[in-house]
């Protein structure tokens, strides 16, 4: 990496860290992430891809966010270690991603959840769901979902678009399920977002 490029990457993550400063409070319900090992997932083991040990970081607790993921690049531009978030691509080049990652539930069933609904959406499938590297805006088809009305599901929905942006998402979380499941690497509750854009 040349000095100019090591130099527009670091001006671009000071403006993005600046926005979300630690100790700011995103939820006024629990909401905690992970990046662990998670047994028996593809991604569990000692080290990732730089050779450093793999470790649980607590990201946000209590609605208070409290750590960044590093790899040893991004460590050294805020002056800290490596968290084990160095990850192999295909190609051999390290990435700043995640392991396995976790949110831990709530203490209130999907049922509820979805009885405490006066209008909304239960998306089950997104055609493809990754936000905005930068910004963290996201905008995807709704492969599969139920419209949702006064507490009850009315009829199925398909080929709608969802957007948002995913920084404003983690402000706005209403409900977190005590029911959790996998995908892929990832354990999540349920979740209910009240400033997303559903069109149709």
């Amino acid at each position: 990496m040349t000095e100019k490029s090591f130099e527009d990457l670091f001006t671009a993550f000071e403006e993005i860290s600046n926005s979300y400063k630690r100790s700011d409070q995103y939820f006024d319900i629990l909401y905690d992430s992970t990046s662990s090992t998670l047994i028996s997932k593809t991604r569990s083991n000692s080290w990732d891809g730089e050779s450093n040990p793999h470790q649980k970081t607590e990201i946000i607790k209590n609605g208070v966010f409290q750590k960044r993921l590093y790899d040893q690049k991004y460590g050294i531009l805020e002056n800290l270690g490596s968290t084990g978030n160095g990850m192999r691509d295909n190609y051999g080049s390290v990435v700043n991603g995640i392991s396995n990652f976790q949110i831990l539930p709530g203490d209130i069933s999907l049922e509820e959840i979805i009885s405490d609904i006066q209008e909304g959406y239960f998306i089950e499938k997104f055609s493809w769901l990754n936000p905005e590297e930068m910004s963290g805006f996201l905008g995807a088809e709704i492969r599969n979902g139920y419209y949702i009305k006064n507490g009850e599901y009315k009829n199925p929905i398909k080929g709608g678009n969802v957007s948002g942006n995913i920084l404003e998402m983690v402000k706005n979380c209403e409900f977190i399920s005590k029911e959790t499941e996998f995908s892929a690497n990832s354990l999540f509750p349920y979740m209910a977002f009240s400033n997303l854009t559903v069109s149709f």
